[in-house]
């Protein structure tokens, strides 16, 4: 329940665990972003409201990036991890 999420944050262990792990999401987004976006040789400076979305909301970045690298390479539609 919500009321619950919110008792597990009001201890400092659990949030510092819930921000290495945020951490961790938006690295990890991120490095997927900058590197599929340089094997289909996007710009960087495309990727820059990507990547700052990735930051600040996590999924709404790479949901911006995909639409992005739908737009800009139209023959690639599967998203490739490796």
């Amino acid at each position: 329940s919500l009321a619950g999420v919110i008792s597990l944050f009001k201890s400092p262990r659990v949030v510092l665990a819930g921000w290495i792990h945020y951490l961790a999401f938006d690295r990890m987004v991120g490095l997927y972003i900058v590197s599929d976006a340089a094997r289909l040789g996007i710009a960087h400076w495309w990727l820059m409201p990507a990547l700052f979305l990735t930051l600040m909301f996590g999924p709404a970045g790479l949901l911006l990036y995909l639409v992005m690298r739908a737009a800009m390479s139209p023959g690639v539609w599967a998203i490739t991890i490796f």
